[in-house]
This record gives structure tokens, sequence and C-alpha cells, in this order.
């Protein structure tokens, strides 16, 4: 504790009121323009003044009313100590407890007070340990504070006001950052799949697809004169049918080399298996649902590579796994990848709005024939191989630059605090208190000020008493 302050506690320096929400059954209380503030509209640094529910005048009449410059805190539940400086008159529920200021304190300091760790130890210590935490207006009012002379208040309240908002500009940048490369990530992938990743490439190539998607003709004719009854010759004869039931459709432009083909070339897409929760084994398989790998089982219903694609609830969730894995019934999984890297195609199906082939059900299901049979352009062999190469090192580099940023913010998300405790430790304005030393000492110190906010109060409490008084005489017949 610096030397020139004084220990108090909350009730000492802040008029504390606890929240109240007028009865919403009376309609003439809701809908005017007397803010009501609620735990979700308090954690901003920044003054709060707007809230989702305002009050008429006959509304605030039986609300508590706040003056304005208040600094609100969370009192119950899960947001217990969320914080909030309201520069407007206003009001708040129950679940908040507010601090207007007495004479003699800079408001803004309060509120930086109360978002300080050395006040947040206090709120969590002292709630009660129920399961649903809380901390009563009498805790409360004893919790301890700080209050340094008020020329020295003002200096620490502006320094902060100054450091913290360069803190947040620096957070806003961050937070943009992860936006900003989903969209680098979305244009990789587009570029990737229209050829102009591979551009430059494609100058010194001779590959062509059509004469991949002939040689794997030959290989899967070759399969079938072996008459073998297994899956593969399932596979080939299913991509028969539906080559003979659609034209390979229009795609414009395509880069040289590639040829348009429906999307079953690339791989067909079964729905995955029932496997009841009871019957799960722990083991080194993944489970793979909509949203992707929701555990292990002991035994694979596909060999790796698995790419699966959500079916229902999370549609168009595409996933890969290099494992052998056991797809639920709500997803697809690949089969028959043709002359295609598997890598490729899952790029290729990320690159998809497959939401568009949604059910508007309840429960959206995609609908894998109304687009399986869409023309698509597909590259070369060599190519794909060529595409995946460069969407990853690209992916890598936007890896790479996410965990930076995510380094960052947790730094900048403790740089706050640390800011705060440097201020109530007195380090901020240590050089300021040696420069100034008339303004902390005698009728401009701590305990000055203190013996006036007391002074002030003790006052104020007399002039409420006497009114009190006169009143009752006045009520006698």
């Amino acid at each position: 504790m610096v030397e020139q302050w004084a220990v108090v506690k909350l009730a000492d320096i802040a008029e504390i009121q606890t929240g109240s929400t007028p009865s919403k059954k009376n309609l003439e209380f809701y809908g005017g323009e007397y803010p009501l503030f609620k735990p979700g509209d308090l954690g901003s640094i920044y003054p709060v003044n707007k809230t989702e529910d305002y009050l008429t005048e006959s509304g605030r009449d039986v609300a508590r009313q706040i003056p304005e410059n208040s600094t609100y805190v969370t009192c119950i539940g899960a947001t217990i100590g969320k914080t909030g400086f309201v520069d407007v008159p206003a009001t708040c529920n129950q679940q908040i407890n507010t601090l207007s200021p007495l004479t003699g304190v800079e408001p803004k300091l309060l509120f930086y007070w109360m978002i300080s760790p050395q006040m947040n130890r206090q709120v969590v210590l002292g709630s009660s340990s129920t399961t649903m935490p809380i901390i009563n207006k009498s805790r409360f009012s004893n919790l301890d504070s700080v209050l340094p002379p008020l020329a020295e208040q003002k200096v620490i309240a502006e320094k902060l006001d100054k450091l913290l908002a360069k803190v947040d500009s620096i957070k806003a940048r961050l937070d943009a950052v992860p936006d900003t490369l989903k969209r680098f990530r979305q244009s990789v992938l587009a570029a990737a799949v229209s050829g102009k990743l591979t551009e430059e490439w494609r100058k010194s190539s001779t590959a062509n697809a059509e004469e991949d998607f002939k040689a794997l003709l030959i290989q899967e004719k070759e399969y079938l004169d072996r008459k073998k009854k297994d899956d593969e010759t399932k596979i080939i004869k299913e991509k028969q049918k539906f080559r003979k039931e659609v034209t390979n459709g229009d795609v414009n432009d395509i880069p040289s080399g590639w040829i348009i083909k429906p999307f079953f070339e690339l791989c067909l897409l079964n729905r995955g298996f029932d496997l009841p929760t009871a019957k799960r084994k722990a083991g080194d398989y993944p489970i793979l649902s909509a949203g992707g790998e929701i555990g292990s089982h002991n035994e694979f219903k596909v060999n790796g590579p698995c790419i699966t694609v959500g079916r229902s609830g999370s549609v168009g969730q595409v996933f890969y796994t290099t494992l052998n894995a056991w797809p639920l019934n709500t997803a697809l999984y690949a089969k028959s990848y043709g002359f295609s890297d598997p890598k490729f195609i899952f790029y290729k199906l990320k690159s998809m709005d497959l939401t568009q082939y949604a059910s508007s059900t309840a429960v959206p299901t995609l609908n894998r024939n109304e687009f399986t049979h869409e023309a698509v352009a597909i590259p070369p062999s060599s190519e794909q191989t060529e595409i995946v190469r460069r969407v990853e090192k690209l992916f890598a580099y936007a890896d790479k630059v996410e965990a930076e940023v995510n380094a960052a913010q947790e730094r900048v998300n403790k740089l706050t605090q640390s800011i705060l405790a440097k201020a109530f430790r007195g380090e901020l304005t240590a050089k300021w208190r040696e420069q100034n030393p008339e303004l902390i000492s005698g009728e401009n110190s701590a305990e000055a000020l203190l013996a006036s906010i007391q002074k002030e109060r003790k006052a104020e409490r007399e002039k409420l008493k006497s009114k009190n008084k006169t009143r009752t005489r006045k009520a006698k017949p």
C-alpha cells in the first residue's frame, strides 16, 4: 500500500445500492427512455449508456434511481464481478450492486478499482460458496478499497483511460485477425480448385486429366474382367450406372489439361453406419459424426484416409483423417477416389457451399444426389498433388500466424490486469508524487480527504434524520 493513500471500505467512499426490477406485468412501466441495465450490458472498459430495456417515468419512479457516473457490479451468478461504468442516470436489476462515488472520489477511479485484480480477488473470496455464487450488499459494502489524494485520483484515472484505450485498440486489431485468416484460407481454396494457384506450374507441365481418366476406365474394365464379387466391383458398377444417367454438364473457362466430369468421378459418397453409444468401446479408431471426431472405437468401417461430410445436423462440415475410421450415419463418407488425391477432394469439398443442398426441415439433411451429379472441373493427378502441396504450405503459414496471434491475445489480456495492478500499487504515479508533494499532503492528503467525506456524510445523515422526525410529527393527529 502506498504510504500517502488511505485504506477504506467501499461503503466509506460510495453510496451502495442493489438494483430492483419493476414488475413486468405492469406494461405502463416499460417502453420509455430510462435505462434498465442487466449483467449482460456490462463488461466494457468504456462508459455504458445503452441497453435493451427502458422504463417510462412511472417505471423509473418505482425503481432505484442511480445517478450518472456510477459503477455497476454483478453480484450473483456466473458473471459475478462483471463491471460497467454507466455515465447516464439509470437503474438496474437485482443482480447488480451499484456504487455512486461520494464527493471527493473520482468516478472513473472507483470503476477502475472495481475491475482491478486486487478487487477481483476480494469479490471471488467474498462470495458465498454455493452452486450459485453471490455476494450480498452487506459483505460487498465491507470490501476494502484504496483512497489516494483527490489530485492523484484524477491523474491515475487519466493515465488508465489512455493506457487501457491503447490496449483495447491493440486487442481489437488482434481480434480481427482470425476473420482475416478465415478469408485467406477461403481464397486459397478458391484459387486451388479453380486452377489459379497452379497457373505458373502448368506452363511447364504436360499433364492431362483426360489421359488420367482413360487410364482409370481401363483399370476398372480390367478389374471387372476378373469377375470378383467384392466391394470394389460394386463401386465400379455403381459409377458405370451413373455415367449412363448423366452428361458432363457445363463448366466455363477450365484450365488447360483439366476435364469436366460429374462430381462422383472425384469420389462416391455413402451414408455412415449406426453405432449406438452403449456399444462403443474406446480404441484406436476415430468415430466421425456430422461435426467431426467425437470419440474412438475398437473397430472401424472405412480404411483411411477417410473423408466425411456432415449429412444431418451439422450439414456440410468436412473432416479428414489419415486413420481407419467409423463414420456415423449422421455423416457421409467418401469412397472410390478414382485417379484423384484424397486430400484434393477434401479441399474441393471444403471449398463448396454444401448447405445449399440441405433440406429446409427442423433437422437439415444433406441430399448428396443433388450435387454428386453436378459437373466439376478436375485437374490431372500430378497437378492435384501440386495443389495439395501449395495449399498445405499456405495453410501452415496461416496456422503459424494464428498461433502467434493467440499468444499475443493472451499477453494483451494479461496486460490490462497488469496495468491495473500497477496503478493500484501506486507505480503509475510514483514519479508524479515525487514532483507534486504539496498535492498529496496536508489539507490535500488522503486522510484529510477521508475526514471531509465522513464529515459531509455525517451531515447528510443528520439532515435526513431531521427530515424524518419532521415527517413523523406532521403525521401525528
